[in-house]
């Protein structure tokens, strides 16, 4: 789910409507706060879990404004070594917090998990505004669709797709945009009747990237649907041999990783990691970002990332560089400068998030049999939405 209407966030994972903050995990409308899990409507608060509609609360104690101001005054966001002091005990509040076994909110005979104002959605994961249909994932506005991933603004009837908007009876394509009736087909707009085309605008009864009358397009169509149905073919996305990248390369082994021998049984291919020589740093990340200036922005730095290792088990160590506005950000939130990687920072940030796979536990308050996106080996309290509800509010 994207954040909404949000702004000066840092490190901010699953946040909607949240301003000026940092180190926030699945929180809506909070601001001037950092280090908080599942809160909601709370302004300055720190190293928090589960607090709804507070301020001034600090390691989930509630302070008076004084009190608060003094506490703050002793911790100093620009810190390397104070800053990852705080990740550390934020680690061990979120470990003993309370967990609600699934993020499904205002949607009726809904199964699966991240599910805002839909109804009767089943096995469906980040999705909005959608209904009547059947393995969704980060979509908005899906009506009668079934296997599709990334899309949104009033779909219809779309079926084994990717990054399809706006658009109605699309199938096995990847992004078509404001179309009808397209298939098989790469990067279509605003156009409809379309079959195996790929980067066409505003055109209709094409196959092949080949412009046909509405006559011969139906009797070409239905001679291709045909013999692709004879051999096997019609019915299904394009198959996996067709992809320029392979698994270990896609978003795909972030959300669903696989090891090579397990990529190579499904069929995709394996890009061996390139253990590159990378360059040594070129100068020691300042302790504070108040001893940071712009000289920086010349130097090469290297991850020092210890728990996020490649395919091969090695330290990461790829080397990366600040640019100016990126400077400007820190400089501005008093924040330091990173030690690790964009790619390590993003794996980091996706350890937080749940596989989207259910699994059937126990509520740990009543016992209830429920199911839950939460890994069994993290071992957290995880409770039923009724149990939930009542020790929060």
């Amino acid at each position: 789910m994207q954040a909404v209407d949000s702004g000066y966030l840092y490190e901010c994972i699953e946040c909607v409507n949240c301003n000026s903050c940092n180190y926030l995990e699945f929180c809506n409308n909070c601001s001037g706060s950092s280090f908080l899990y599942d809160c909601r409507g709370c302004n300055d608060c720190f190293l928090c879990s589960n607090l709804r509609s507070k301020q001034y609360c600090f390691m989930n104690q509630q302070l008076s404004r004084e009190e608060y101001e003094k506490k703050m005054a002793g911790f100093d966001f620009g810190s390397y070594d104070l800053v990852s002091q705080a990740i550390q005990q934020f680690d061990q509040i979120k470990k003993e917090a309370i967990y609600k076994n699934l993020a499904i909110v205002n949607s009726q005979d809904c199964s699966g998990d991240n599910i805002v104002d839909s109804k009767n959605c089943k096995d469906c994961y980040g999705i909005k505004f959608s209904e009547n249909s059947k393995h969704l994932w980060d979509v908005m506005k899906y009506k009668n669709s079934i296997d599709a991933y990334s899309g949104g603004r009033d779909s219809e009837l779309i079926y084994e797709t990717t990054a399809v908007a706006n658009s109605y009876d699309c199938h096995f394509c990847l992004r078509a945009t404001e179309s009808r009736y397209v298939n098989y087909s790469y990067f279509i707009r605003s156009s409809k009747n379309i079959f195996g085309c790929i980067g066409l605008d505003h055109k209709e009864f094409c196959i092949l990237n080949k412009q046909y009358s509405e006559g011969e397009y139906n009797t070409l169509l239905k001679k291709i649907i045909k013999k692709m149905i004879d051999d096997g073919e019609y019915g299904e996305f394009f198959p996996a041999g067709n992809s320029p990248f392979a698994y270990n390369e896609t978003v795909a082994n972030d959300f669903f990783p696989m090891n090579k021998e397990e990529t190579l049984s499904s069929g995709y291919r394996w890009q061996e990691v390139d253990l590159k020589e990378y360059l040594p740093a070129t100068t020691q990340i300042p302790a504070n970002i108040k001893d940071t200036d712009e000289s920086i922005l010349q130097d090469i730095l290297s991850c020092e990332c210890e728990e996020c290792k490649n395919h091969l088990g090695v330290k990461c160590k790829k080397n990366y560089k600040i640019n100016p506005l990126e400077l400007s950000f820190y400089l501005k939130q008093r924040l330091p400068i990173p030690h690790k990687c964009p790619d390590c920072r993003f794996k980091a940030r996706q350890r937080s998030k749940n596989p989207m796979k259910l699994r059937t536990t126990t509520c740990f308050k009543c016992s209830k049999s429920i199911d839950t996106t939460i890994p069994e080996e993290k071992h957290l309290k995880i409770y039923c939405s009724d149990c939930f509800e009542k020790e929060i509010y």
